[in-house]
């Protein structure tokens, strides 16, 4: 019968064994580091490329002021210098709705917010008349409901 014999280690051979362990976890950390220095980098330039006003600066937060000053002084006037459309709309419809005036409906630029705003007027002040106005049959219908 053959007998197992035991392989003894020495030290000389561990040390290798520690080497390719460390050289293992540097370049883990390498990796890591590499990977981070990527994302910052895509972060910045995801940064430099967003959309931004005329003037540099991003919009967002002072259209969304502009639409709530609008909608609390109900001027009109507050919404026209809001650079985005949507936010433009939708501030004018505000103060239309707020002043119960169908007639600012006509300055939103988008037909069916258009007419949306007119729908919320005439929930205001129940004059079915602006309904016959409407285009949309499905919001004419639910403003001769009212």
């Amino acid at each position: 019968m053959p007998e197992d014999k035991k392989t003894e280690e020495t030290p000389d051979s561990v040390e290798p064994d520690k080497e390719l362990d460390t050289v293992k976890r540097v370049a883990f950390i390498v990796k890591i580091i590499a990977a981070i220095i990527v994302f910052l980098f895509i972060a910045v330039l995801v940064y430099m490329l967003y959309p931004r006003s005329p003037s540099g600066t991003i919009s967002y937060n002072s259209d969304l002021e502009k639409l709530y000053a609008g909608r609390k002084s109900m001027n009109v006037g507050m919404c026209e210098s809001i650079d985005n459309k949507d936010v433009k709309n939708t501030c004018i419809m505000n103060v239309a709705e707020n002043r119960m005036d169908a007639g600012i409906c006509a300055q939103i630029s988008d037909k069916n917010v258009r007419q949306i705003c007119m729908y919320r007027v005439v929930k205001k002040t129940k004059d079915k008349k602006l309904c016959e106005e409407m285009e949309n049959p499905t919001i004419k219908e639910e403003c001769l409901k009212l």
